[in-house]
């Protein structure tokens, strides 16, 4: 009752997550450190556990009979939306929150989706917290399928994800470092404003009126992920903003406390000792000068020249509000705003002409009861042809024929981005046999199908050993880009490919080098991809030429 009218009076809302199964149900083995990473062996369990929270916490009565703690207290209207468990995908045994695959997850955040609405109909239902904002996980939950046809998506009232970008600018991160930890970044890879877009946008097709919560983001100030305090209270404030302006509906900093130097938990506005650190400071004046603004797709306005000045134009109550910093702390606002009203990142504000010479740096600067707009409204009209013409483009490429085989297991399935709605990877087992009716397989049976768990490219995870096996499907005729992911058990292997038109094929594959690239025209024959020698054939991506 205490905590109950401790939150009546500060108006507070709590999103609690269950997750972890106790000893007694665990279906870990006997004296494993991580039985609580395991699911319950029942997993009715989870269910009757979240009935039972809901029943208590949610808005509804029950009789006494359906309670089981002792004082039999229910509908003490303290929750008004729930998570079911926390980052499933990161499911190593020996540290993991979740121990399984996804599909078994989606089984058991069923029975607690139905138990919560069973307990209180009027509880919102949030998705696990997932590890990252890709789509090649997330997406599972529109084509994961139960036996009754429905999807997780179907039970989900909230998309919930987290991002960390470690110790990179948030604003050319192209690494979530709480899901991938030790790689490098590799050219090309898509940024954390790009996923977080495409992301809001594959969610508004599968769910329109739901809204999607980043539940965890933060900084450390050392460690493994972090820089220094100063770098965190950059960092907080912009990459909110950024997820704001991509169409997501709420940020949840990690963590409140901690300056302890090791993953997160180095993350907090506090210390150790609870003194504040400037973060706090930083994200107030954030709070203060963004509440209310509306944060469904602001694009981001870059000046011409240069790439370091980041800035958006918000609408708070019908004025304009101009967030703007660059990732120098060199550059000057090249724009003549007149006079306006700056805010800086710790509070401070004046009134000042802002004439071309504002001096910027890593801090966000909030810009309001601007005199002349005329500068950003050109801007963003710049801002508006380019998200037209990239529109325009990713409906083009969404268009183009793609044929996408993923061999090995069910467990490791690519996603194709950056060439329109990501596009999920047909998987191949070793003992599918071509038929024209099915129109791709082996010919003959593969050997077997390979797993390797430890590899940290989810591409390379999996594949189908082979030798003189062609693997053969049939695309429609024109002009393709065909790209072979496949490892020799030798130096090398030659790679023969039939069924094109084009006059020579000599590509080779190595262990340097596993991938291969080849434009090539097809008729009207079907396409046959086989190796001299043993081979362990990973994936195959063949995509219409624009």
């Amino acid at each position: 009752q205490i905590i109950k009218d401790y939150t009546q009076k500060y108006q507070l809302n709590y999103l609690p997550y269950v997750f972890q199964s106790p000893r007694w149900t665990s279906s870990a083995p006997p004296n494993h450190k991580n039985f609580r990473g395991f699911p319950p062996e029942d997993y009715k369990d989870y269910g009757k556990c979240i009935f039972q929270i809901v029943a208590r916490y949610g808005s509804k009565k029950h009789s006494d009979d359906k309670l089981l703690t002792d004082d039999k207290l229910s509908g003490m209207n303290m929750i008004k939306v729930i998570e079911l468990w926390n980052e499933p995908n990161l499911n190593a045994e020996s540290w993991g929150p979740w121990v399984g695959s996804i599909e078994k997850f989606f089984d058991i955040f069923r029975i607690g989706a139905e138990a919560a609405k069973k307990a209180d109909p009027n509880i919102t239902i949030s998705s696990c917290g997932w590890a990252g904002i890709s789509l090649d996980v997330v997406g599972k939950m529109a084509t994961y399928k139960y036996p009754d046809g429905k999807t997780p998506a179907d039970f989900t009232d909230i998309l919930n994800v987290h991002y960390y970008s470690g110790k990179a600018d948030p604003e050319w991160a192209t690494l979530d470092r709480n899901v991938v930890r030790g790689a490098k970044p590799k050219p090309g890879n898509r940024t954390y404003e790009v996923e977080l877009r495409d992301l809001v946008s594959w969610w508004q097709k599968v769910k329109p009126d739901k809204p999607i919560w980043l539940t965890e983001t933060g900084y450390d100030v050392d460690g493994p992920m972090g820089l220094d305090e100063r770098y965190q209270a950059a960092k907080l404030p912009r990459c909110t903003m950024m997820a704001f302006a991509a169409g997501i509906e709420k940020v949840f900093i990690y963590r409140e406390k901690g300056s302890t130097p090791s993953q997160h938990a180095g993350a907090g506005f506090l210390r150790n000792d609870k003194s504040i650190r400037p973060s706090w400071f930083a994200f107030a004046t954030l709070i203060r000068q963004l509440n209310a603004v509306k944060t469904s797709k602001v694009l981001s306005l870059h000046i011409p020249g240069n790439k370091k000045i980041w800035g958006y134009l918000w609408n708070k109550n019908g004025k304009k509000v101009f967030s703007v910093w660059t990732l120098d702390d060199k550059s000057t606002l090249p724009l003549d705003l007149g006079e306006c009203t700056v805010t800086y990142s710790f509070g401070n504000k004046k009134r000042m002409n802002v004439n071309g010479n504002l001096q910027l740096s890593i801090f966000p600067i909030y810009i309001t009861d601007i005199a002349n707009p005329v500068p950003l409204e050109k801007l963003l009209q710049n801002a508006e042809k380019k998200e037209k013409i990239r529109v325009a483009r990713q409906k083009k490429l969404g268009m183009l024929r793609k044929y996408l085989f993923d061999f090995g297991s069910l467990e490791y399935i690519e996603i194709l981005k950056g060439f329109g709605p990501n596009k999920k990877f047909t998987t191949v087992m070793s003992h599918e046999v071509y038929s024209p009716e099915k129109k791709y397989g082996f010919k003959p049976e593969a050997l077997r199908n390979e797993t390797k768990k430890w590899m940290r490219d989810k591409k390379n995870k999996d594949s189908v050993k082979v030798r003189y096996n062609e693997f053969i499907f049939r695309p429609t005729p024109g002009h393709y880009q065909l790209k072979i992911g496949a490892k020799p058990f030798s130096n090398s292997e030659k790679v023969i490919i039939k069924g094109i038109i084009n006059k020579t094929t000599d590509l080779k594959i190595t262990k340097d080098n596993p991938q291969v690239t080849l434009d090539l025209q097809i008729g009207e024959k079907p396409l046959s991809i086989s190796f001299d020698n043993y081979t362990s054939l990973r994936w195959i991506s063949l995509i219409e030429k624009e």
